[in-house]
């Protein structure tokens, strides 16, 4: 099953959809998705938001997905499109997921909880478990302690683990 979605209008009506859910589940058929069909794969997804490379985004707006990769929250076209800050700020308001972002051209299989990368470019996980804030200032915050990896094809990543898995 193909979700080829390039646009979030049509996602609302999808992430309502048990069909899909039910199929994934029961019948363990394979889905597959392509820019914001990856994204609502996860148990949270960016709805709106900069892709600029902003301190803080005001216009970060995060909605439910089909939660067919339980804990996480994904993201496409991440360094191609300056996206990294809008991804660490959702992990950030969201510790307990994981963030993964999918680059053009690249792919992750997953397979129970091992995702294994495909392609030409880089897939990028941020883990927030050990995520701490500290106020700046009235209007800024930081965030530390965000754990990152770049992975590139033919790498396996245990999303359990929240490691590289090393043969």
């Amino acid at each position: 099953m193909l979700l080829p979605l390039g646009s979030f209008s049509c996602l609302i009506i999808i992430s309502s959809n048990i069909w899909v859910k039910t199929r994934f589940k029961r019948d363990k058929v394979c889905i597959a998705g392509t820019s914001a069909g990856s994204m609502i794969m996860s148990q949270k997804m960016i709805a709106s938001g900069s892709n600029a490379e902003a301190q803080a985004d005001e216009d970060l707006e995060l909605s439910t997905g089909l939660n067919l990769l339980p804990q996480t929250l994904v993201d496409t076209h991440f360094i191609e499109r300056g996206g990294f800050a809008r991804l660490a700020h959702a992990i950030d308001q969201y510790p307990h997921l994981l963030g993964i972002s999918i680059e053009a051209d690249t792919a992750i299989l997953v397979d129970e909880h091992f995702a294994t990368t495909y392609g030409s470019g880089t897939i990028t996980f941020i883990d927030g478990h050990c995520i701490k804030d500290y106020k700046h200032s009235p209007e800024n915050q930081c965030v530390i302690n965000l754990n990152v990896h770049l992975l590139v094809s033919g790498c396996q990543f245990d999303l359990k683990q929240l490691q590289l898995i090393v043969k």
